[in-house]
C-alpha cells in the first residue's frame, strides 16, 4: 500500500510527523478516511479522535483533538489543532 506523510501540529508543539497508510479523522460533517493520492481537500475538524493506520504491522496510533483543520494535497496531510495528545496521554491526565 502507498504511504503518505501526516503532520499533526498544535500551537505549542509538533504532535506527530510520519508516513502512514491511512488516516481516519473526525470531519465537521462526519468521519473522513484518507489514503495516498487523495484529491486535495480542506475541512474543519470537530472534537474527537484521529486514528493513523501505520505501515509494516506497526500498531495504529490515535490522538485526541479538540477540533481544528485538515488539509490534504500532494500526499501531505496537515492537521492544525488547538490541543492534540496521544491516547496514552489522556489516560495519564
Amino acid at each position: 500500500m502507498t504511504l503518505f506523510c501526516v503532520e499533526i501540529r498544535s500551537p505549542s508543539e509538533q504532535v506527530f510527523k510520519g508516513d502512514v497508510q491511512m488516516i481516519i479523522a473526525p470531519g465537521s460533517d462526519g468521519d473522513l478516511g484518507l489514503l495516498a493520492n487523495h484529491m486535495p481537500i480542506i475541512t474543519m475538524l470537530r472534537q474527537g479522535q484521529i486514528i493513523l493506520k501505520m505501515p509494516n504491522g506497526t500498531p495504529d496510533q490515535s490522538f485526541a483533538i479538540d477540533g481544528g483543520y485538515l488539509s490534504m494535497a500532494n500526499d501531505l496531510c496537515s492537521i492544525l489543532t488547538v490541543d492534540g495528545s496521544t491516547a496514552s496521554d489522556d489516560v495519564q491526565r
